[in-house]
């Protein structure tokens, strides 16, 4: 008997390697009297402060927080997974070396030349592949916030974990929860639970700490070392809070004019770090800083959203031209709607342990959260719906094909094979292609199966004006087979190179918005993985596309169950014997 199981869709409540961040409202940004006051105290530092100014209310929806910052050991996964730069803080050198470069480099930069860390990094990003430079990973650094990686590097590793970074939003709801306190501990600055550049006990001022090393720091929510340590990435452009204005200080060298040079291309760091004064690590403190920073006293903390796929298909869409969507990803696709399956990996403890040793005297030792997990890579198929198609009939969308080329409907990112569609790992764009004539399938220059290969092939239709034959409007279709009477979706690539097509099981349907399916079902009976996608139509209906994908990577066939994690989709079991 053929049964079915639903497993139906909530949100996460635990995620491996996180904490839950619940929905609420946060305090951002400091007032302006409150501002004044500080930068009276501290003219050098007006800027920096002043780019605080403009406190609003604002509601952040739930999410998920790792509660440390991202450790050298978690990095070193993706690092030997992927072939990516390990940071130079993994660098090691021979005497001879060491003498080498500085000799290089006075050569080159004058005497006063030293090979600081910022050098170090510097150097580190040309030399690292070369021969006689060498890195390792130490048992004593496994546990140390990873440093030395720009916003990039730390992007990067989001999109290899199926993670993002935090807004700056979200870091602050994580540090300080339904509070108004100015630190994540407490109202006040705490000396002993900081790692800025005077810490107590003396003998910890101005070192980074090893993750969890002052446990008595943590944040309402329980992650550590969100005040110190080291700087934070998120993922928000240095922008002025939307309250924002320049305003004038009266300070003992005379009025001063306030005017942060801000800047969206550059990235808010959040948090303060080891080589900072205590005021610097206050949870309003948020300055700019250029994406490309590689320095000593930056690492990152990542987030996850509830929904499953939605970091992943993020990252992925975003990549998208918009020339080929029709506006650009941000506008034109429905992350909120993501739909498909993923694969959650952490690495064992018991592979870990062995690995890790206490840092050198006189950094303590770490305390590792409950929640701390290191990630492996992740894996995913997933389909991002366009927000909207307007065609209000079938046959209009049909017209559209015809005239000017396959309709896009949704985008798809897979980090695994398609079987059926000859589609490898990649993000494409999916566009719809109607049941097409003989006679048009070859004047695009597609082909037929062999089965359905005619004895002439039919010769295209000739057009009095050239600017109206569809083949100006389709991409080069060379290599691309298509059976008539079947409808299909075109996966194309980002310079719009066709790469497969996906059969429909059905013919697109308008329905009204609230019985629309959206849904995705392990079909083991068939060995396919169905997908019904929802994407919003016109006056309160939306258009569903059915079809299947067959997933398939080095582990074999992926239609089955108990690969993928979580309960947010359906399983149809094979029919019992």
């Amino acid at each position: 008997m053929l049964s079915l199981l639903f497993l139906l869709a909530f949100p996460q409540a635990t995620k491996p390697g996180f904490i839950e961040i619940p929905a609420g409202r946060i305090i951002m940004g400091a007032d302006l009297a409150s501002a004044k006051e500080l930068i009276a105290e501290k003219p050098n530092d007006a800027n920096l402060l002043g780019a605080e100014v403009g406190q609003e209310k604002r509601d952040v929806a739930g999410f998920f927080m790792s509660p440390t910052e991202v450790t050298n050991e978690m990095y070193f996964q993706f690092v030997k997974d992927t072939g990516a730069m390990p940071p130079a803080s993994w660098a090691t050198f021979t005497k001879e070396k060491r003498l080498a470069i500085i000799k290089e480099g006075k050569d080159k930069n004058g005497p006063a030349w030293s090979f600081s860390d910022l050098a170090k990094g510097a150097w580190w990003e040309i030399h690292w592949q070369e021969g006689d430079v060498k890195w390792e990973l130490l048992p004593s650094q496994a546990l140390m916030p990873v440093t030395f990686v720009n916003h990039n590097d730390a992007t990067a590793y989001c999109r290899w974990a199926g993670l993002r970074l935090p807004t700056e939003e979200e870091w602050v709801r994580a540090a300080r929860g339904d509070t108004e306190r100015a630190y994540p501990y407490g109202e006040f600055f705490d000396p002993t639970l900081t790692a800025y550049e005077a810490t107590k006990p003396k003998h910890l001022s101005h070192k980074a700490l090893p993750v969890g090393g002052l446990p008595g720091n943590a944040s309402p929510f329980g992650c550590f070392d969100m005040a110190g340590n080291v700087w934070e990435w998120t993922n928000s452009g240095f922008s002025a809070l939307p309250k924002f204005k320049s305003f004038k200080v009266k300070t003992k060298a005379g009025m001063l004019d306030v005017f942060p040079n801000f800047d969206a291309s550059s990235a808010i760091i959040k948090g303060g770090s080891y080589q900072n004064p205590a005021f610097v690590s206050r949870i309003n403190t948020r300055p700019g800083i250029q994406r490309t920073a590689r320095v000593p006293h930056i690492g990152f903390r990542v987030a996850s959203s509830y929904k499953p796929l939605w970091n992943s298909g993020k990252h992925a869409g975003l990549s998208l031209p918009g020339k080929l969507l029709g506006d650009m990803a941000e506008r034109s696709l429905d992350f909120d709607q993501v739909l498909g399956l993923e694969k959650i990996r952490v690495v064992p403890s018991a592979e870990l342990t062995p690995h890790r040793a206490d840092p050198k005297k006189p950094l303590p030792a770490p305390t590792m959260h409950e929640a701390y997990e290191v990630f492996d890579r992740y894996d995913c198929l997933g389909i991002i719906p366009l927000k909207e198609l307007g065609f209000q009939q079938l046959k209009k969308m049909v017209r559209e094909v015809e005239h000017f080329g396959p309709v896009p409907v949704a985008a798809l990112h897979t980090t695994v094979a398609l079987e059926q569609a000859n589609i490898l790992p990649g993000t494409y764009i999916l566009k719809y292609i109607p049941e097409l004539t003989l006679e048009f399938i070859f004047g695009i220059g597609a082909s037929v199966p062999p089965d359905l290969m005619p004895d002439e092939i039919p010769v295209a239709k000739e057009y009095e004006d050239a600017d109206k034959d569809p083949i100006n409007f389709w991409p080069a279709m060379a290599g691309i087979i298509l059976a008539p009477e079947t409808e299909y979706l075109l996966a194309v690539d980002h310079n719009n190179v066709p790469k497969g097509v996906i059969p429909l099981m059905k013919s697109p349907k308008l329905e009204r918005i609230k019985v629309a399916e959206h849904s995705v079902t392990i079909n083991m009976e068939k060995g396919a993985v169905d997908f019904v996608t929802k994407v919003n139509g016109p006056r309160g209906k939306a258009w569903e596309f059915r079809f299947a994908l067959k997933p398939f990577n080095q582990d074999g066939k992926l239609s089955r169950a108990g690969y993928w994690t979580g309960n947010y989709f359906k399983v149809i079991p094979k029919k019992e014997d």
